[in-house]
């Protein structure tokens, strides 16, 4: 049956469809990100300031999980999570992204109980160093940068929590910084427990 359309590609269509090397090199690089993030859920779990910590009950400081995915924004992802609790209302979690094409973040999500409980100390964290930015917008699970920003002076991150219903606070860093990442990643989870310890 033919109705007179044809399969067509332009010229950067056809080059990418033709360009194999691409996926060698995204597993290549998928598998380097996906080891490094091993690292740090090992190195996360084995820090003393996780003893210190009033999980909530069920909360995975033991395991964590690395995720991968082909469609967040459109782009493939991978995610180390650890330590993580979720319910059907809750959620705390310690997480470390690679979104293709983006940087590098480490969150601390908050919601529900968590966020009432541990609130007040990670939004005190937020406002200790302006390398440390805030949600400032988007949904929970908005990732990108572009829903963060730093505080300004006399800014309260609490406000953010009555805004928002939640409470992320995020570090950056570009793939340019990469052999920086476990280092900043298990320091960030480290400030993050040191805050709910207090």
């Amino acid at each position: 049956m033919d109705d007179g359309a044809k399969l067509h590609f332009d010229r950067q269509e056809f080059r990418t469809l033709a360009d194999t090397d691409f996926f060698r090199f995204k597993e290549q690089i998928t598998q380097k990100v996906s080891d490094a993030f091993g690292r740090i859920i090992h190195r996360v779990r084995d820090l003393p300031e996780v003893a210190g910590v009033p999980w909530p009950e069920g909360t995975d400081t033991t395991l964590g999980k690395i995720s991968k995915g082909e469609q967040h924004e459109g782009l493939p992802w991978l995610v180390a999570d650890m330590p993580r609790y979720f319910s059907k209302h809750d959620t705390l979690l310690y997480r470390v992204m690679l979104h293709w094409g983006q940087p590098f973040s480490m969150q601390w999500v908050l919601s529900g109980k968590p966020l009432e409980q541990f609130g007040e100390p990670m939004a005190a964290l937020a406002n200790s160093d302006p390398r440390i930015l805030i949600a400032t917008g988007g949904k929970l699970w908005d990732t990108g940068r572009q829903h963060f920003q730093a505080l300004r002076p006399g800014e309260d991150a609490l406000l953010a929590i009555q805004e928002y219903g939640f409470l992320k606070v995020a570090m950056f860093l570009t793939l340019e910084e990469a052999d920086q990442l476990e280092t900043n990643a298990v320091e960030f989870a480290r400030l993050g427990m040191m805050a709910m310890s207090s």
